[in-house]
């Protein structure tokens, strides 16, 4: 479908971006996200009645944002969180204040998403996102032969809020 598969694969053509003094191969991606940040305010709304924004695993040329193919990949709530860190990386290496202050309200509205769908796990009492997955790995359930993807939560996605939204906090 000639997709961009943002649940790893788009992330990985960026990361040399930066500590490769190439700066500038980011403006496309940026541009993207930005795109994303719009019609992702409609999935976050019509789709959890959240506010912010929201993509999934992939994203086109038209830049959809709803959950598509089998909920075992489809699901994945933070693709739009994980492309915001490429934001934030930017920032941390040009330390171009008027590039964040353009990109500000993308971080905010992805952290804000997270915020109004996140909830407190009953046995944990953590803050959890209610559903999700690791992108491409499943996990082995109680009787060790049932496959499973959707979780309440997963370390990756709490790698990625606690990497990136204390400093879209700490800027209010």
């Amino acid at each position: 479908g000639s997709k961009y598969n943002i649940n790893i694969n788009t992330e990985m053509n960026y990361w040399p971006a930066e500590v490769t003094n190439l700066s500038e191969c980011h403006i496309p991606l940026f541009n993207m996200i930005k795109d994303l940040a719009e019609n992702g305010a409609i999935t976050a709304k019509s789709y959890y009645n959240a506010n912010g924004w929201v993509a999934h695993h992939n994203t086109d040329l038209w830049r959809g944002t709803a959950p598509v193919d089998a909920a075992r990949g489809g699901m994945w709530p933070v693709g739009g969180t994980w492309l915001c860190q490429h934001i934030w990386e930017h920032y941390q290496f040009t330390g171009d204040v008027e590039f964040l202050r353009k990109y500000y309200p993308v971080l905010k509205g992805s952290a804000q998403f997270l915020m109004d769908i996140m909830t407190i796990e009953p046995k944990y009492k953590y803050l959890v996102i209610p559903f999700s997955m690791s992108p491409e790995q499943g996990f082995f359930v109680n009787d060790k032969a049932t496959e499973a993807f959707l979780s309440t939560t997963t370390t990756m996605n709490l790698g990625m809020i606690r990497d990136l939204f204390p400093h879209v906090i700490e800027a209010e």
